[in-house]
């Protein structure tokens, strides 16, 4: 698949400030969701241990197949970070 626009990144790293910002004593999950921005979601994790981190999933579509990409912040952010494959990869 070719790069995103950096229009996905742009928001990538706003909602990623946002999770920061509005964190208090959680992050602040958005189920997914697709408006102006484009389609995303976002999830709050705990490790076994009581970690806390979050997860922004990207999707696209791009001739009929849909694409996901993972932004992960966190304890366990090198695990839940990838960068576009199909969704089949992921959800299976």
């Amino acid at each position: 698949m070719t790069r995103p626009t950096s229009t996905k990144e742009e928001l990538i790293t706003r909602l990623s400030s946002e999770a920061e910002t509005n964190k208090g004593d959680r992050y602040t999950q958005v189920i997914r969701k697709q408006d102006a921005d484009g389609d995303y979601e976002v999830h709050e994790y705990y490790t076994p241990s009581g970690e806390i981190g979050y997860q922004i999933i990207m999707y696209e579509t791009k001739n009929k197949v849909e694409y996901g990409k993972s932004v992960s912040h966190g304890p366990e952010a090198s695990n839940r970070t990838w960068d576009w494959l199909e969704v089949s990869e992921f959800t299976e």
